[in-house]
Parts: C-alpha cells; structure tokens; sequence
C-alpha cells in the first residue's frame, strides 16, 4: 500500500500481487490483471476494474 493510503480520506492503492492475492476479482480477472497490469505500479480497486473492462472492450485487428 502506498504512504498515502495513511492518510484520512485517502483512496487505498495497491500492488500489482495484492490486487492478485484479493478475493475482489476472479480467476478469469486476475489471469488478465496478470498480463494487463505493470510491475511496479500500485492501482486502486476502481482502476484494476476499469483496466479489465477496458482489456475486454478493446478492438483487435
């Protein structure tokens, strides 16, 4: 969690293993935040989810 988590009225950000190791998503949404998300960066929960639907809406040509 980031230093700024502590703070009153923070958003909570977390790394890319905790987000896989919470029991907020799925197996299937943790297998595409497992290739989607970057090592290294902290995400809230709201945009792990906004990365996995914008994984799935995505175009593919």
């Amino acid at each position: 969690m980031s230093k700024e988590a502590k703070a009153p009225n923070a958003v909570l950000t977390f790394g890319k293993e905790q987000i896989l190791s919470s029991k907020s998503f799925t197996a299937l949404e943790k297998d595409v935040l497992q290739a989607i998300l970057a090592e290294g960066q902290e995400y809230t929960l709201a945009q792990a989810r906004t990365e996995i639907e914008k994984y799935a809406k995505r175009r593919v040509e």
